[in-house]
């Protein structure tokens, strides 16, 4: 984690520790595409989003 390199948070509300998630849900409330993060700064893949999304 960031906090092991020194890396200090400021201002970081309720839940600084709170991971997010990525999700494309179509017509009739199909799920096309999930994507949870694992660490904070891990994010989807850009490309496999709008792919998912067309």
């Amino acid at each position: 984690m960031s906090f092991v390199r020194g890396h200090r948070q400021k201002k970081t509300g309720r839940r600084p520790l709170q991971l997010g998630a990525t999700l494309v849900i179509g017509p009739g409330d199909k799920l096309l595409f999930a994507d949870f993060e694992d660490h904070a700064g891990d994010h989807a893949d850009l490309d496999e989003v709008l792919a998912a999304a067309k």
